[in-house]
């Protein structure tokens, strides 16, 4: 059992991920890495970064123009250029970098939607749906959103962004969409369950 147990080792260790990447180094990134050891620094070679719930909340409320709205006011108040207020200044400059990649994913979203809408014949069934969720897209990019089917695909979007880690109390925010579509005759419990 135990020649079998080592013979497997053996097969399986040229495949192991962490030694692939690890003989990818040069002399800097071993140096690094040394600090924690070889079985320290895995945690940089996988996407999971820990669980997380996203403020969706403010998402669905404000939208993403809100994040960028805050950010250049902060960049405004920081004046002077003593080492703390650099480093602030570069920490919400990268925050915008991330919001203007944000913007473009979606554009290329809006763009694909427009892509399949235009190559969609006029009868297709799927047609309202791509056009529905091309109008979602491109008010992500100007608000919050508007009804109970937009508020779904922003908490889908950005739990996807996310990783699908964790997507909170829908129950809790997403209601007030579904309670105002309800009282506009938009949705029913049928539709609501559909989407």
């Amino acid at each position: 059992i135990d020649e079998v147990i080592d013979e497997s080792k053996k097969y399986w260790n040229t495949y192991n991920i962490y030694e692939i990447l690890y003989s990818t180094f040069n002399d800097e990134d071993r140096a690094i890495f040394s600090v924690n050891g070889i079985d320290k620094y895995e945690h940089f070679f996988n996407a999971w970064q820990g669980h997380a719930t996203l403020d969706y909340v403010t998402i669905l409320t404000k939208g993403i123009g809100y994040y960028k709205a805050k950010i250049n006011k902060k960049l405004r108040g920081l004046g002077n250029n003593t080492d703390k207020a650099e480093k602030k200044y570069t920490f919400y400059r990268s925050l915008l970098i991330v919001l203007d990649g944000l913007e473009l994913l979606i554009q290329r979203y809006i763009n694909l939607c427009k892509k399949t809408s235009a190559a969609t014949h006029p009868g297709d069934v799927n047609l309202p749906k791509i056009n529905r969720l091309l109008k979602t897209f491109e008010k992500m990019l100007s608000g919050p959103p508007e009804n109970f089917y937009q508020a779904i695909e922003y908490v889908n979007f950005f739990n996807a962004l996310d990783g699908f880690d964790n997507a909170g109390r829908i129950d809790q925010y997403l209601y007030p969409f579904y309670q105002a579509d309800v009282k506009k005759g938009i949705v029913d419990d049928q539709i609501a369950e559909e989407l």
